[in-house]
């Protein structure tokens, strides 16, 4: 059943944060974080987790999971999928850093505690008025965030596969045909990630208090970006991956290319890195990732209809079209929440339809045809509604070998998923 299988990649519609599902040509599945939304969601678990128990086989086999970070839009739901995967085969588990993360835990835990450290911060002028933010941050960490990720990571490690930490550098293939599909991490690289260890107790404090300004380091600075290479179509994964981790990266692959066998950051696929935030985006680092000449380069942005981002943004996508005119590079962009979308003028969009548990609105829905379909959130042949459970994603799929149609791109609805006319 399995066989064969062009490589196939679903960006689930979650919302603000991102999951995401690799099919791979053998058949075996790869994660990619797990956030799922209890609008677009009323499975209640990630939406790959709801796909794989309804379409794939019972004897699924697990290549790899990936989270890019650990912020909550990237690892909500991952203790659905640990209680299903517990008693399943998982042959890679890879985690963003160089560190055991229940090690960096503990020693959050530890600074929080230190008295003499805590009075010598907050009695600079520069950290004035920072008592209630400590006090809330020591009780958060102690009562809520500790023990959560204490268990998270905990039963992780219980379900088996080999832990490997991502820093640049070739990390192990995760799949049976290793000629076929290579699997690298490009960023962060080692500097970087040595210099988010934050060993200084001072340092640790104030990034933990949110004082950024004081030690130029962001909580995304840890996510990690994937390459998948499979035959010569080139996959790119990029978390929430910061400028700053992108600029870095590059130009320490300019310097060593032997790490990642000469490969850089050119894709022909990209999830494009923090929901299309400005932050994650230059229009250097699209001149680097988009191929010279190429004909088809796909981006998927996982975006919400979150009021205060309002992502992806403008300036990013910008970036990306003059890039691409630059590079005089086909593009098409598909987002989850519908902004930004440009299809790419040869790649059709289609529709793949899936077992999936019908939700309570599609069910109201069925009864009530008579009444104005925008409002009850259909999905229509000529637009999508993202807010709707109807929308499920997007897949996009790579076959090399198919003459006729080496790269599809599919709207992923529920088969009884009800379109208006």
């Amino acid at each position: 059943m399995f066989e064969n299988f062009p490589l196939q990649v679903f960006v689930f519609n979650v919302g603000q944060g991102d999951n995401i599902l690799l099919r791979l040509p053998d058949g075996s599945f790869g994660f990619i974080d797990f956030f799922h939304n209890g609008t677009q969601n009323p499975a209640g678990e990630p939406p790959s987790l709801t796909f794989v128990k309804n379409n794939a086989s019972p004897k699924i086999k697990n290549s790899f999971v990936h989270l890019s970070h650990y912020h909550l839009d990237h690892i909500k739901g991952m203790e659905k999928w640990i209680d299903w995967a517990k008693d399943k085969d998982v042959a890679q588990i890879w985690l963003p850093g160089i560190h055991d993360p229940m090690e960096v835990l503990e020693i959050f835990i530890k600074v929080l505690n230190n008295a003499k450290l805590i009075k010598d911060i907050l009695k600079q002028p520069e950290h004035a008025g920072l008592i209630d933010r400590y006090n809330k941050i020591k009780r958060n960490y102690e009562k809520s965030i500790f023990p959560y990720l204490k268990d998270f990571i905990n039963r992780l490690e219980g379900i088996g596969g080999e832990t490997e930490y991502m820093i640049a550098g070739i990390i192990p293939n995760a799949v049976s045909v290793p000629e076929e599909v290579k699997s690298f991490c490009l960023c962060p690289h080692k500097k970087r990630v040595k210099q988010l260890a934050l060993v200084n107790p001072m340092q640790i404090l104030l990034y933990l208090l949110n004082e950024r300004k004081h030690i130029n380091s962001d909580g995304n600075d840890i996510s990690a970006v994937l390459l998948l290479v499979y035959k010569q179509i080139r996959l790119l994964f990029s978390g929430d991956a910061t400028h700053a981790s992108f600029m870095e990266s590059m130009q320490y692959l300019v310097k060593h290319s032997e790490v990642c066998n000469n490969y850089n950051f050119e894709a022909d696929f990209v999830k494009v890195s923090h929901h299309g935030s400005k932050h994650s985006s230059d229009l250097v680092i699209w001149e680097n990732i988009l191929p010279e000449n190429s004909e088809a380069v796909l981006l998927a942005i996982s975006s919400g209809d979150h009021k205060k981002f309002e992502h992806p943004d403008q300036e990013t996508l910008d970036h990306i079209y003059e890039a691409a005119n630059k590079k005089n590079a086909k593009i098409g962009v598909y987002s989850t929440n519908g902004k930004g979308d440009r299809q790419h003028d040869s790649i059709l969009v289609g529709e793949m339809r899936v077992k999936w548990p019908d939700g309570k609105k599609r069910q109201e829905v069925s009864n009530k045809l008579d009444n104005n379909l925008a409002v009850l959130g259909l999905v229509t042949r000529g637009q999508i509604y993202p807010s709707s459970q109807t929308f499920l994603g997007y897949c996009f799929e790579f076959d090399p070998d198919n003459a006729t149609e080496p790269i599809r791109v599919m709207r992923v609805l529920p088969e009884s998923a009800i379109l208006a006319p």
